[in-house]
């Protein structure tokens, strides 16, 4: 017998959450618990692991044995950053997809506000992140109170885009235009760029995601 609960659930439409790790044992279970703590009914995410070394593939296969929302994947040999986000992004069966990162934690009502307050005709949002060091939570820092516009040229994105791939969101339908990713350009900017030419791409103006910062984040080594 299913419950009412389970009823609400299957009314909305699913969400996917696209996480990628990568040796990531350090912080992934706090990632994985808070998007699993998520208020928003119906989730569904997919992880795909690029040949790690540590124990990251032994905390995804433990979390698929105790929440059926979860499903893994684990690559051969390494392909990389954008090789696997495409590969995740093209296993999501959601309507709608989330970006994720293996060591960052999101507020639990991310999801919820972020489908609430999608606006209408658009296929891609991001709401705002806020940053943190390594284990201090507590310490946390909102991202800065000032006003998003909406994107709606790619001129804007250009030099000094506020999108982040963490933070953002885009309807499936967004997939069959931008993969495949190129090699040599981040898949978070390659996103928004294609979605600003479809559409006019909105913020949601809430801290909804918090960055982890530590000696180890990729997108700092790849910056350095």
């Amino acid at each position: 017998m299913i419950n009412s609960s389970q009823n609400i659930a299957d009314d909305l439409p699913l969400v996917s959450i696209a996480l990628c790790t990568y040796n990531g044992e350090e912080y992934l279970q706090q990632q994985i618990d808070s998007i699993l703590s998520q208020t928003y009914g119906h989730i569904e995410i997919v992880a795909v692991d690029d040949a790690s070394t540590d124990r990251t593939k032994a905390i995804m296969a433990a979390t698929e044995l105790r929440d059926k929302r979860f499903r893994y994947f684990i690559n051969e040999k390494n392909i990389g950053y954008n090789r696997n986000f495409e590969k995740a992004i093209s296993l999501c069966l959601g309507e709608y997809i989330a970006i994720s990162d293996q060591d960052d934690i999101w507020d639990e009502k991310k999801v919820e506000i972020m489908m609430r307050q999608w606006p209408s005709g658009s296929s891609f949002v991001y709401s705002l992140s806020g940053n943190f060091s390594g284990n201090n939570f507590v310490g946390r820092r909102p991202a800065p109170n000032v006003v998003y516009n909406d994107i709606d040229d790619v001129h804007k994105l250009v030099f000094n885009s506020p999108v982040h791939g963490h933070a953002c969101m885009f309807k499936k339908n967004m997939v069959a235009v931008c993969l495949p990713f190129p090699e040599d350009i981040f898949y978070d900017w390659w996103l928004s760029m294609h979605a600003v030419t479809q559409g006019t791409i909105r913020c949601i103006p809430q801290t909804l995601t918090w960055h982890r910062m530590h000696g180890s984040n990729f997108s700092r080594n790849v910056t350095s």
